[in-house]
């Protein structure tokens, strides 16, 4: 009769570590999948960036132009050496 105690509380030990063991295993696996997740997300973030660069460049060549033209329109509404005409056409040029 003990051994067969001495057995059952072996076999319960033995549940407990393999159970213990598959969920400290399953937790690894978890832990691993978060960060290959997170990896994929940061190569298509960086992935991005050049794509990014290039339409920030294209959009800063024609922003120059446009901000050049206001500062010349600006200047010179500023000069105060025009006629009303003169300042109305500057005024709806800088707004359109």
């Amino acid at each position: 009769m003990g051994l067969y105690i001495g057995l059952i509380i072996v076999g319960v030990l033995l549940l407990f570590v393999v159970i213990t063991y598959n969920s400290l295993i399953n937790s690894k696996n978890q832990v691993e999948n978060a960060f290959g997740g997170m990896d994929v997300q940061l190569k298509k973030r960086y992935d991005l960036i050049p794509n990014l660069i290039s339409s920030v460049k294209t959009y800063m060549k024609h922003e120059a132009g446009t901000l050049t033209e206001i500062t010349e329109l600006r200047a010179k509404a500023i000069s105060g050496n025009l006629s009303d005409d003169e300042k109305i056409e500057l005024d709806n040029s800088i707004t359109s």
